[in-house]
């Protein structure tokens, strides 16, 4: 708290002001008690939570993606996830549209697929231009794609 303030302060408190005064002053002070140790670059140390049907993605709360879309961490923008319908790269995550019978679908690259981002890779992960397996919890299409001592059930990699 700045000594001008302080000295407000305790002048309301000493001498008979009036009731508002004093809750003037009383919240100034307790604003300026809760930036004390707060980061002198303006970043508060407690990020806001983004209102109903709203998600935060780098920072910035965003509407909802719909059913089947998903929210690129990078880019921040809606887009098909695995096996949503698409009519070019642009709409998958992925960046990979591709035949699916008569449908277009986003897809992925399985484990030992050439990729060049991690969201190509239904493991999620690109290592040295290849996709390497799936963890637990992560998309799968053949027990290939999970790591050794996992199958893939229901489409995710499981122990």
């Amino acid at each position: 708290m700045d000594p001008t303030r302080f000295d407000a302060l305790v002048r309301v408190f000493t001498t008979g002001g009036s009731r508002r005064d004093a809750l003037r002053a009383l919240g100034g002070a307790i604003v300026a008690a809760g930036s004390i140790g707060a980061p002198a670059t303006g970043v508060t140390a407690k990020q806001h939570r983004c209102k109903r049907h709203k998600e935060r993605c780098r920072n910035t709360c965003y509407a909802q993606c719909t059913i089947g879309r998903e929210r690129d961490p990078h880019t921040c923008v809606c887009c098909g996830g695995i096996g949503f319908p698409c009519n070019t790269e642009a709409d998958c995550c992925s960046t990979i549209c591709q035949p699916a019978g008569a449908d277009l679908l986003c897809a992925c690259y399985v484990n030992g697929g050439s990729c060049t981002a991690n969201a190509q890779c239904c493991s999620g992960k690109c290592d040295g231009g290849r996709c390497s397996c799936s963890p637990v919890g992560r998309f799968c299409a053949f027990n290939d794609d999970c790591c050794v001592g996992l199958t893939c059930q229901n489409a995710r990699c499981a122990a």
